[in-house]
């Protein structure tokens, strides 16, 4: 009697991937430069490319109408979301039972936590940050406001991406996670805006959901860090009581706790005066409208969400 598989999603990726691509597997998968955009140069030229012609753009159309593209950025989002809903799933398949066959601390730092498999599945989420950069040549064709923090997060998310294969870490897992659960709601809701002029009442949430994710991404962090840092660099810490996880995984912990500090707390930061000015914002807006409509005037609702991507988007 054959057994359940506990990876169905994984097991048809296989599938796919050996009638496809019959010489590769999965299991043997290890990053490297020779795979597309794999070069460091090559992620640093994308990231500059995507910032010129996104700036570059924008000036260009002043001289021309917005594109409506309505068709396209719907097909452009459900992609997105249920691309992102998938590898969503594939993460789990491998995570979950990893954690209940071994516990969390292994999941999170046991170098065999960093398989090949789930180094692909991280490969495949940095070319979805290199696709992401569709999102902000969307909102250039069509004239929307380009938001400093929506554009800096999406060059900054592709760059990091490229870090967790570049320097692998055991706890990278945590980051995707997180960063695809909100991705598969966030897309989600930018497909439906899309094609419904009905208030979404779950907006606000994303937001919060985004600004929750960097709270935990800077919680990994810090629990990375203090186990790391003390076992290989502040050894006679541990004279003095403390105790700690032995053996976590960072393939280089300065670099990966710097840029994670940075990029977690400005995140944060941005993404918190976002949420304070946005939805501070509507509540006046909401206030204004209601005591104008005692003269019958009105206010159209605000177009923006969170990611500073419009409604209509």
């Amino acid at each position: 009697m054959t057994t359940m598989s506990w990876t169905p999603v994984n097991d048809a990726m296989d599938f796919v991937l050996a009638k496809t691509i019959p010489s590769f597997k999965v299991d043997e998968f290890r990053f490297s430069t020779d795979l597309p955009f794999g070069q460091q140069h090559i992620c640093v030229l994308a990231c500059v490319s995507y910032l010129i012609i996104v700036l570059g753009g924008r000036e260009l159309m002043k001289a021309y109408k917005p594109f409506t593209l309505k068709q396209l950025v719907f097909v452009h989002n459900v992609i997105m979301s249920a691309g992102s809903l998938l590898l969503w799933i594939l993460v789990l398949e491998q995570v979950v039972p990893m954690m209940f066959n071994n516990g969390f601390t292994y999941t999170m730092c046991n170098r065999a936590a960093y398989s090949p498999r789930l180094e692909f599945l991280y490969y495949l989420n940095y070319i979805f940050k290199l696709w992401e950069f569709i999102d902000t040549i969307f909102l250039v064709l069509k004239k929307r406001p380009l938001e400093f923090l929506h554009v800096y997060h999406h060059s900054a998310t592709a760059a990091f991406a490229y870090l967790f294969l570049w320097k692998p870490i055991s706890s990278a897992w945590v980051v995707l996670v997180l960063n695809l659960a909100v991705h598969v709601l966030m897309y989600y809701y930018y497909a439906v805006s899309t094609v419904s002029k009905r208030q979404i009442w779950w907006k606000k949430h994303l937001t919060t959901m985004q600004i929750v994710q960097f709270v935990l991404d800077i919680a990994m962090l810090a629990f990375m860090t203090y186990n790391v840092f003390i076992n290989e660099y502040f050894v006679w810490v541990k004279d003095y009581g403390f105790k700690t996880v032995p053996g976590c995984y960072a393939a280089d912990p300065v670099t990966q706790a710097s840029v994670s500090a940075v990029l977690f707390g400005s995140y944060l930061i941005l993404f918190i005066d976002f949420y304070s000015k946005t939805y501070k914002r509507d509540a006046a807006k909401r206030a204004a409208s209601k005591k104008s409509a005692v003269n019958g005037n009105g206010y159209p609702a605000d177009a923006t969400s969170s990611n500073g991507i419009t409604k209509e988007e």
